[in-house]
């Protein structure tokens, strides 16, 4: 599985490998980071890297083979974020995010497939999980009313997921989180995001009044883990029987993180080997300050890349073994996804000092990678705190106190 081998998708055509999505992804790089600034003022993926994504077959690369997908591991679209972010941490953002949620569409029933990929098989859907929303159950499904934030990629969707609360659940019982999908024409998107880092992503507020949603497009995502996804029925590939979530999630989330770091090392060894300071006799690469700089920024982003897809095969890997995902693998996976990004933060602050005054200005790829690395740190899933505390807790026994697991 970890080779991702080619897959023969929904009407004989063979998925192509993860080696040739790498390879597809890396050939785009220059076309990105050519509308990398572009991408920044327009505040959303553009619509030229939406159509070269898409001719690339990367919002396929988890999608079911049912609907047209390649149906790939979830660790093939990471090495492919990877390599975007390399050149733009806001499209490996968006691409992450929307491309995994064909994978989460496919674990739907199959009446709520068919409508998602009704479309030519080319779903967009952004997913806004934080369960604010208010909910009434009515004959065959429910209402909905409520307003969610960060919807990465809504500018380029079809269809939105948002969440509320059970309302049906007796008092005193467990909370029960009800996520649902419905169209992108039913729901008003407010042009709210003008944030400091991750400016390209559209993680725009969406709101709802009053919706009605058919039930089938209603489904509790921690009871598809724990009994089971009806979306299995048809996509017979173990991480579509309903593996736990958040490690995929904060997987997926942490990778452009990498790709950003990685990125901006080769930008800032490029550009030391060229530079002078006027008031220095030797070149910046002479300056022992930029050699430890670059030498330790180096390490902290090899350490990163390693433990990320070290974890993200793991984890592929066992999901043909439900009962070896215990909560402690999650845990780890989750701390170790918070110390990626504190590798890649470390170093991504080590090579801005080192760039000097020049690194500050607008447009410059340093300024931009220094603050979108910052803007993935704020996230609650990469939380390093709250994955440290949870971790620590269950290494000596005690109960887990964090739903981010």
């Amino acid at each position: 599985m970890n080779q991702a081998t080619p897959s023969a998708r929904a009407g004989g055509e063979t998925a192509p490998s993860r080696a040739e999505l790498v390879d597809r992804a890396r050939a785009l790089g220059p076309f990105i980071r050519d509308h990398a600034e572009a991408t920044e003022k327009a505040r959303h993926m553009l619509p030229e890297t939406e159509r070269a994504f898409t001719e690339a077959g990367f919002f396929r690369i988890v999608q079911p083979r049912a609907f047209g997908g390649y149906e790939l591991p979830i660790d093939v679209l990471i090495d492919v974020a990877v390599e975007i972010g390399r050149h733009s941490g806001s499209d490996a953002w968006t691409l992450a995010l929307v491309s995994l949620h064909t994978w989460v569409a496919g674990l739907w029933p199959e009446q709520a497939q068919r409508e998602f990929f009704a479309a030519g098989g080319e779903l967009r859907l952004p997913i806004a999980l934080a369960p604010t929303g208010k909910v009434a159950q009515v004959d065959g499904g429910w209402r909905l009313t409520g307003t969610w934030g960060y919807a990465s990629g809504v500018d380029i969707a079809n269809w939105v997921g948002v969440a509320g609360m059970d309302p049906t659940v007796p008092a005193g019982a467990p909370p029960r989180v009800l996520t649902f999908i419905v169209p992108r024409a039913d729901v008003k998107v407010v042009d709210d995001w003008h944030v400091l880092g991750l400016r390209g992503t559209g993680s725009k507020t969406v709101t709802v009044t009053d919706l009605f949603v058919p039930a089938h497009r209603a489904q509790s995502m921690a009871e598809m883990e724990s009994k089971g996804a009806p979306g299995h029925a048809l996509n017979r590939s173990p991480w579509f029987r309903g593996v736990p979530r958040v490690p995929i999630f904060a997987l997926c989330g942490v990778s452009p993180a990498v790709g950003i770091a990685r990125g901006m090392l080769d930008d800032c060894i490029e550009r030391v080997k060229t530079k002078r300071n006027p008031y220095m006799q030797k070149g910046q690469a002479e300056q022992v300050t930029s050699q430890v700089r670059l030498a330790r920024a180096a390490a902290l982003v090899d350490a990163a890349e390693a433990l990320l897809k070290g974890d993200a095969a793991a984890y592929m890997a066992l999901a043909s073994d439900p009962a070896a995902i215990t909560l402690e693998r999650r845990a780890q996976i989750r701390m170790h996804t918070a110390q990626i990004l504190q590798f890649c933060t470390e170093a991504v602050d080590l090579l801005f000092l080192d760039g000097g005054t020049s690194a500050m200005f607008d447009g410059s790829p340093l300024q931009r990678a220094f603050r979108d690395v910052h803007a993935i740190h704020s996230h609650i899933a990469m939380n390093y705190d709250n994955a440290s505390e949870n971790f620590g807790r269950l290494l000596l026994g005690l109960p887990s106190n964090s739903p981010m697991i």
